[in-house]
């Protein structure tokens, strides 16, 4: 069975880490922790670290839905 944690940050569930041989593999279960999905990280607090370097970072400007572009 595989060792998972659960990573928060601030009151939001940044997402979950899986322990793998090569470290601990990262799933996004928010949104604005996608850019970290599926990474490996040495250790359980590299991912938090990430987590928590990300959460300091300015919100970037929401992505148009599928099928929604530019209106000419």
């Amino acid at each position: 069975m595989a060792d998972a944690f659960v990573i928060q940050s601030a009151d939001l569930t940044a997402g979950i880490v899986v322990v793998e041989r090569s470290g601990v593999r990262f799933y996004a279960s928010d949104r604005d922790f996608h850019d970290l999905d599926g990474k490996i990280f040495k250790n359980i607090r590299a991912a938090r670290q990430a987590v928590e370097r990300l959460q300091r970072t300015p919100a970037r400007p929401a992505r148009p839905e599928l099928g929604q572009g530019h209106a000419a």
